[in-house]
């Protein structure tokens, strides 16, 4: 705000799931079509770096530059939260279980990260699929295609998104959908294939969801 006579006011609006969707499907989008979209992607390598450095820093606990490369190549979708989860497992390794630092450490924690204990570090990403705005069938397909994805770290062609599509819901149209999973954090189309953004989210899903069938 400046001055008494020129006010400016500014509005971020954000949520965990993409606010453009909700609106399409109760037919509002016209409602926010004045709106700037902005798209806050993972940090660069320079500023994962950093943060890890940092949190090494604030908690006097050095990482090795190769510890360091490690972290950063099991979490490929460098996201301060995924990031500060792994230094965090790690961390405690360390200082409590008297672990000894090293890469394999990084993998060993790693894959505790995805043990039935964390599960509820995760669960939310489910929960989002009950969307009540939903319908049942749109509910399935979702499902059906991110399971689909988790299969293969390339994820998914667009030839099965139709074999799924057709399968499960033959009405719907499954590229809104996929577009709606990619503006919510779930999924990022790479060429022709639409996989996970989080190599650890796949992971999780693979792990814990792979026993619902289509």
């Amino acid at each position: 705000m400046q001055g008494d006579g020129d006010a400016r006011v500014h509005f971020v609006l954000t949520g965990s799931v993409s606010l453009a969707a909700v609106l399409g499907i109760v037919g509002l989008s016209g409602t926010v079509n004045d709106l700037q979209i902005f798209h806050l992607g993972p940090l660069s390598v320079e500023l994962a770096r950093d943060l890890l450095g940092r949190l090494a820093e604030g908690e006097e606990f050095p990482l090795p530059p190769a510890v360091r490369d490690r972290i950063l190549e099991r979490i490929d979708w460098p996201t301060p939260y995924l990031l500060q989860l792994l230094f965090r497992e790690l961390l405690t390794r360390v200082r409590y279980r008297k672990a000894c630092l090293d890469e394999a450490l990084v993998d060993q924690a790693y894959a505790g990260l995805l043990e039935a204990e964390n599960r509820v570090l995760f669960n939310h990403w489910i929960e989002r699929l009950a969307d009540p705005f939903l319908m049942p069938q749109e509910r399935d397909l979702r499902k059906a295609l991110l399971r689909a994805a988790a299969r293969d770290r390339r994820g998914t062609s667009e030839n099965s998104v139709l074999q799924i599509r057709t399968k499960v819901a033959p009405n719907l149209d499954s590229m809104a959908v996929l577009t709606s999973l990619a503006h919510d954090g779930y999924l990022i189309r790479q060429g022709s294939r639409w996989r996970f953004n989080s190599s650890l989210l796949r992971d999780w899903w693979r792990k814990w969801q792979a026993e619902e069938t289509d």
